[in-house]
């Protein structure tokens, strides 16, 4: 993980996150552009906010 990422998460702490569909559509649209391997971190970091835990994540 980033240093980045690794600041983000400390400084979110318990928060929850709260997305809907069209959302994370438009992230993906954005993203879809970057080439392979963003596309494929951006599919997996969708898929995981699907999956995560409902007391961490709605969408």
């Amino acid at each position: 993980m980033s240093s980045q990422a690794i600041a983000i998460t400390v400084n979110l702490g318990k928060s929850k996150i709260i997305a809907i569909d069209e959302v994370l559509t438009e992230v993906l649209n954005f993203l879809s552009g970057g080439g392979v391997n963003l596309r494929e971190r951006a599919v997996n970091t969708v898929q995981q906010l699907l999956n995560a835990d409902s007391e961490k994540v709605t969408v």
